[in-house]
């Protein structure tokens, strides 16, 4: 006879006072737990190939120039700019041109004058 052949057959009838669960409650407890949150988000960019910011020629610098002129506040623009190695694209509306610190503020991100490649007038404001 072996250790636990009295038991093995035996029908089992759950904890008394406790509630039976559910499959899907019980694999819930073992979902897969991200403990360092961003952790793989951080990797994932870290495999990326940076981009290398371009010198704009004298044209490009001109007609940069020309955009700044008649840029004014309430304007949506779309506007690509350089970034932490990386070339973004953005649309919105202009909140703030400061000449003096040399950026620009659009939907709440400020942009330096020198990081931006283009700017482009989608809507002038009237007001």
């Amino acid at each position: 006879m072996g250790k636990y052949d009295d038991i093995i057959n035996t029908k089992y009838e759950g904890v008394p006072n406790r509630f039976h669960m559910s499959n899907r409650q019980r694999a819930a407890q073992f979902a897969p737990f991200a403990a360092l949150s961003g952790y793989g988000d951080m990797i994932r960019e870290s495999t990326k190939i940076k981009d290398e910011k371009v010198e704009l020629s004298e044209d490009e610098l001109n007609e940069l120039n020309q955009c700044f002129s008649v840029l004014k506040k309430g304007d949506i623009v779309k506007i690509v700019y350089y970034d932490r190695g990386y070339y973004r694209e953005l649309e919105g509306k202009v909140t703030r041109i400061d000449t003096y610190e040399r950026n620009v503020r659009v939907n709440d991100i400020t942009i330096r004058f020198m990081n931006i490649r283009s700017l482009e007038l989608i809507e002038v404001f009237n007001g």
